[in-house]
């Protein structure tokens, strides 16, 4: 009745509730699984006692298996999410970052109250409602009465105005106090630590930002230097090739628009002032000048391209299914 009653359908309802229960469980299952993994849930440790012993012969511990379950908890990106901030421990305190990446989109570094103001208000514009009630119990330690977060600016100690409409934040916090807050505040909301990263000179990665003009075939950023990385919706990966950065776009823009995917990569081509002009994605390996398997059943892309071509491509294709540049942020040596 909710989702195929004619009159659910005619008047937008089915699009609307369908919207909201993506939101949800978007915003709740993160934080679900998290607490499935920290504890670690009974259910789920007996599963994977029974998988080892089906596929090894034997049976560990439910206490080694809980403890291996645990250390997944802790994300193997050198984010700031499983660190202490006490001095001496974490690298923010000595380093100051050059950059973060938020959700996908890269962004210079200001200052840490700047950082944590931001996350504040991206945190807010994704949870409306939701968001004062459950940011409001935010406290550095537990038990703290300090209020870092409120609608009411006499409750907060030094408050500062955010760009979120009523929404005041505590102004004399430390760098590192704000990394452990927006870190906190991400989980409190049901989000991974891997939505924020930061960038550091040593990270040996310059970041390439390709939103501010159009790609073309004769871009040249990376000219006499080699891709080490990618940030894809917000995940960093290391980079092994140009077209393992391409497969990588395709399958996981794929996984976002599976029902019409085919039907509008197939129209995508390269610059006419490229030297290639044949099929670039397609489920018919023979309409390929070189064919490699995606990585997505049935799929495959050409691969005799050169690397600023994948890079073209890659971005080519978010744009196609109305996702920005900042969804791949590439790093240069």
């Amino acid at each position: 009745m909710r989702f195929l009653s004619r009159e659910a359908v005619s008047n937008g309802d089915v699009e609307r509730d369908a919207v909201r229960q993506k939101l949800q469980i978007d915003r709740e299952l993160p934080g679900i699984w998290r607490r499935m993994l920290s504890k670690p849930d009974k259910e789920l440790v007996a599963w994977v006692r029974k998988r080892i012993s089906d596929e090894h012969d034997f049976s560990p511990s439910a206490d080694q298996v809980a403890n291996v379950i645990v250390e997944t908890v802790i994300p193997s990106q050198p984010t700031y999410s499983s660190k202490s901030t006490d001095p001496g421990v974490s690298r923010e305190v000595d380093e100051r970052p050059t950059g973060y990446i938020l959700f996908g989109d890269s962004k210079p570094w200001r200052s840490g109250i700047g950082m944590w103001a931001d996350v504040v208000e991206q945190l807010y514009f994704r949870h409306g409602r939701d968001f004062m009630e459950r940011a409001e119990r935010l406290r550095l330690t537990p038990g703290s009465r300090r209020v870092l977060i409120s609608g009411n600016p006499q409750s907060i100690n030094r408050p500062k105005k955010t760009k979120a409409s009523g929404i005041y934040i505590e102004y004399s916090l430390t760098q590192a106090e704000c990394v452990k807050l927006a870190y906190l505040l991400l989980e409190l909301l049901g989000h991974p630590p891997f939505d924020l990263y930061f960038i550091f000179n040593d990270d040996g990665a310059k970041l390439t930002d390709y939103s501010d003009k159009p790609l073309d075939s004769g871009v040249d950023k990376g000219v006499g230097k080699r891709p080490i990385g990618y940030t894809l919706f917000g995940v960093r990966k290391p980079w092994r090739s140009g077209i393992g950065m391409w497969a990588d776009v395709v399958k996981e823009v794929h996984s976002r628009h599976k029902l019409n995917f085919l039907e509008r990569a197939k129209k995508l081509e390269l610059e006419r002032s490229s030297r290639f002009h044949g099929k670039l994605i397609s489920d018919n390996p023979q309409d390929i000048s070189r064919p490699r398997d995606s990585g997505v059943n049935g799929i495959y892309i050409e691969r005799s391209l050169t690397i600023s071509q994948l890079i073209e491509l890659a971005y080519k294709l978010l744009r196609m299914f109305g996702h920005t540049d900042s969804d791949l942020v590439i790093y240069w040596d």
